[in-house]
């Protein structure tokens, strides 16, 4: 009798469904800065682990080492693989984690992707603003020249103008450049905007030291852009955030989104 009891127990126990947090496995592929290296995204990427996330952290095209060597297109192929290599892990979801031009470069992905969910950290590269109309002028015409001479496959040096006023140098093809840079491109402050996905959750953390600056407009924007947007406004400057005060703030946010 009290053997037959066990059984019909573990049965009914057998019944009970699971949360749909329970079985979610969430992935996380984190996109890091620009001329910056996957080691940038090492200390949110390990703490994501350690609370059970799935990660994968690859260098991306605009990193210091690759200098922009991808289109756009070619880019979003290579997130699209660290994404379907987490399925192939387990992941039932995954989220983007970028910072600075890797925040933009998920914005641009999920306007035209699949995608469960996104997460932008000091969003950083703004073509239409102020600044790159001034500054960077020089390199968008010369860039739109060798296209107009047939020569937009071939690599040149053309300007960089990084966050807290600094400049560096890119060494791309003239199409590249434009594509990332143009005041008019895909990644300018508007044209990104208008063409995020509302139906797909994102949150966009931006760092006190950067309001009032364009970066900080673009949080602002991106921050408020859809009905699935979200804004947070944190301590920190724009390249120590993602490995400070955000950490728990992401893990918390994706968390909520699959209870």
């Amino acid at each position: 009798m009290k053997l037959r009891n066990l059984v019909f127990f573990f049965l009914a126990l057998s019944w009970v469904p699971l949360s749909s947090h329970a079985a979610e496995k969430i992935g996380v592929v984190f996109l890091h800065g620009k001329s910056s290296t996957p080691q940038q995204m090492l200390g949110i990427a390990d703490y994501m682990e350690r609370e059970k996330f799935l990660v994968s952290s690859p260098e991306l095209p605009w990193s210091k080492q690759r200098s922009f060597d991808r289109t756009l297109e070619e880019s979003a192929a290579e997130v699209t693989t660290s994404i379907a290599d987490l399925r192939k892990q387990g992941a039932t979801k995954v989220v983007l984690v970028g910072q600075s031009l890797g925040a933009v470069f998920a914005a641009y992905y999920m306007g035209r992707y699949p995608l469960d969910a996104m997460v932008g950290v000091s969003p950083g590269h703004t073509p239409g603003a102020p600044r790159y109309l001034r500054d960077a002028a020089e390199s968008v015409t010369k860039a739109r020249e060798m296209v107009q001479r047939g020569e937009g496959k071939d690599k040149a040096g053309f300007l960089d103008l990084r966050s807290g006023g600094r400049e560096g140098s890119v060494h791309t093809t003239a199409e590249i450049y434009l594509e990332f840079f143009a005041p008019d491109g895909p990644l300018a402050q508007n044209n990104l905007a208008g063409k995020l996905n509302p139906k797909i959750p994102m949150l966009v953390i931006a760092n006190e030291k950067e309001v009032g600056n364009p970066n900080g407009d673009l949080s602002r924007v991106l921050g408020y852009a859809s009905p699935e947007s979200s804004y947070e406004l944190l301590p920190g400057d724009h390249t120590s955030l993602i490995d400070g005060p955000a950490k728990p703030v992401v893990a918390k946010w994706i968390r909520t989104l699959w209870k």
